[in-house]
Formats: C-alpha cells, sequence, structure tokens
C-alpha cells in the first residue's frame, strides 16, 4: 500500500475513466434498430444525491445536467431517418452487361483454379538427439525448443560469427569467449578439438579456406523451380568465387552422428536443393556439401550425384517434393 502513491493512483484512475468512456461508445454505437438509455440516477446515487464515480452518465455530454440530457431524448421509440437511409440498398450501378460463363470457360477456370504455386523450404531443424545422445530420430519444425535444438542453434550462432581470417588462435579465442554460453559445455569442448582441425587444418575444408571468395553466412535465397512451386531457404554458409565463377555451399549438422555415409544419404536431397537453386540463380560451378560438428568433417557430394538426386526431386509431385527436402515441413501455398 505504501508503494501506491497519489501519482500511481490518479493514473489508475485515468486509465479506468478512458475504459469506461470506450466501453460507453461501444454501447450507444453498435445498436441495430433501438438505443434505450436508463436514467438510474435515483436507484444508485449516493446519500448526498451525487452519482458513483463508476456511473457511466459522468461521461455524457453536459454530465452537470443529466436531466436536460434527458429530456432531450425521446420516451417512445421512432423510426431514424439516418438509419433508414443507411439500410436502404445501394442503387445498381449501370453497367456493361457480363455474358454468361461458357462450358469452355468453366473449364479452364477450373483448371487454372489448380495451378497455385507452392512454397518449398528445404530447410528443418536437426534430427533430434536426445539429453541421453540415444539414437536420433527426425525433429520436424515448428516444435518447442530442447537442449538438442538449443545446441544446435549456438554451434550455428558461433559458425555465423567465426572470424576466418583470423585462423585457428583467432578461433580459438571466440570458441573460449563463447564457450560459458554452450547448452552443453562439456560436449561442446569435445566436440571443438575435432572441429577446428577439419575447419583449419585437414585438406579435405580447403575449400573453405579459400581467401578469395566472398563469404555469405545465413545466405538466403528464393528460386522458381517450376510453375508450380518455388524453393526458399537459407544456406548456412555459402563462398563465391567470382573470379573463378565458383560456389561452394555448406551447411552445418550439429547432430550426434558418427556415421558420415548415413549423414550424407539423410541430407542428399536437401543439398540437392540447395545446389540447384545457386546453380540457376549464380550460374556459376557449384559445390555442396555438410560439416559434422560430432566428426569434425566436411562431407562434400559429387556434382554427378546431386545433378542425379535432383532429377529425382523435380518429378516429384510438389507436396512429395517438400517431404523429401525437408522432412515434416508443410508446403505454404
Amino acid at each position: 500500500p505504501e508503494d501506491y502513491d497519489n501519482d500511481l493512483r490518479e493514473v489508475h484512475k485515468l486509465a479506468n475513466r478512458q475504459e469506461m468512456a470506450r466501453l460507453l461508445y461501444v454501447a450507444t454505437t453498435r445498436a441495430r434498430h433501438t438505443l434505450v438509455l436508463a436514467d438510474d440516477r435515483e436507484l444508485f446515487a449516493k446519500a448526498g444525491g451525487g452519482l458513483p464515480s463508476t456511473s457511466q452518465l459522468q461521461h455524457l455530454v453536459d454530465c452537470e445536467n443529466h436531466a436536460d440530457v434527458f429530456a432531450r431524448i425521446a420516451t417512445s421509440a421512432a423510426a431514424c431517418e439516418l438509419t433508414a437511409n443507411a439500410r436502404r440498398p445501394p442503387e445498381k450501378a449501370n453497367g456493361a452487361h457480363v455474358p454468361a460463363m461458357t462450358a469452355r470457360d468453366w473449364q479452364r477456370a477450373r483448371k487454372r483454379a489448380n495451378e497455385f504455386v507452392r512454397k518449398i523450404s528445404p530447410s528443418a531443424y536437426e534430427p533430434h538427439v536426445d539429453i541421453l545422445d540415444s539414437a536420433p530420430a527426425i525433429r520436424i519444425h515448428p516444435q518447442p525448443d530442447n537442449v538438442a535444438t538449443l545446441y544446435g542453434r549456438w554451434w550455428h550462432m558461433f559458425f555465423q560469427t567465426l572470424d576466418w581470417r583470423g585462423g585457428i588462435a583467432g578461433a580459438d579465442q571466440q570458441f573460449a569467449e563463447r564457450q560459458p554460453q554452450s547448452p552443453r559445455p562439456e560436449r561442446s569442448a569435445k566436440e571443438w578439438h575435432r572441429v577446428r582441425r577439419g575447419l583449419f587444418v585437414d585438406d579435405g575444408a580447403a575449400l573453405l579456406r579459400d581467401e578469395q571468395a566472398l563469404r555469405h553466412s545465413e545466405f538466403p535465397f528464393l528460386w522458381r523451380s517450376s510453375k508450380r512451386a518455388v524453393l526458399e531457404g537459407v544456406i548456412d554458409l555459402l563462398l563465391i568465387n567470382v573470379a573463378e565463377r565458383r560456389c561452394t555451399l555448406v551447411d552445418w549438422k550439429t547432430n550426434d552422428e558418427r556415421d558420415a555415409e548415413l549423414l550424407r544419404a539423410r541430407y542428399l536431397p536437401q543439398i540437392a536443393a540447395y545446389w540447384r537453386a545457386v546453380s540457376e540463380i549464380t550460374g556459376f560451378q557449384v559445390n555442396g556439401g555438410l560439416f559434422s560438428t560430432a566428426l569434425g568433417q566436411l562431407l562434400m557430394y559429387e556434382r554427378g550425384e546431386l545433378a542425379t538426386e535432383w532429377r529425382r526431386l523435380e518429378q516429384l509431385p510438389p507436396n512429395e517434393l517438400n517431404e523429401m527436402v525437408a522432412p515434416g515441413v508443410e508446403a505454404e501455398v
């Protein structure tokens, strides 16, 4: 009670008065046919004859002379000319006659009605790994976050801000600064030893260290793959070497999967969709792959492998294509 000072009390009173005024406005402007106002001063007046603070009469015009206000209001229902005019149907405008649709018109309309574009997103949450690191199960977006998704997001944020030009020493420093925020600090510390070697030492990841390439993290794209579908997504890392007309796209995978071939097979449709979209948008030679934090390895796909997979995917109906490139994510119309 001692914190409820006069200023706060006045603020509450003002808010209550404004709310009552809004209620009165709604009550008096929503009548469909007849509006009745009741003069209830005699029923609810205080001992001295004044109005209670909650009375809505005080919000009427000229609230000091309530009797005069009610004296101007009719005591029996009467037709309102303004209301009657508002209810009259509008006059039909003179216009050209619209001919009836023929059977051919209806047939074309039905066909066009089915030709809508579906938006398909290859991006989805990582396969779910529970706290005990048991066998992974597919996780579908959107669902509430758990330790696995928060852990994956932490790695993605780290890769997004990683200073590649700083080399392995700079990366170690950045990791040490971000390590306290990891949802699973012990696991991320163990994986970092493999990740740092896979990114900055191993010859297999030399493409990621291309100093001539423009580096884009979280790169969005939208590409119309056919008359009935568009692919929309965000690529974790895209390297564009303009001089050599070459692109490399990489998707970070943070699920605790140690079988490289199983990872490659699981995400082949997603990377094939990315690969095709970037190839068509840029006209460059595009390489695509995954980087697994659990393995500390860059797992690349052969371009022929991606092309074969895309040829299979583009033959599928939009619904099936969406299920293949992003299991469980429904296409948006």
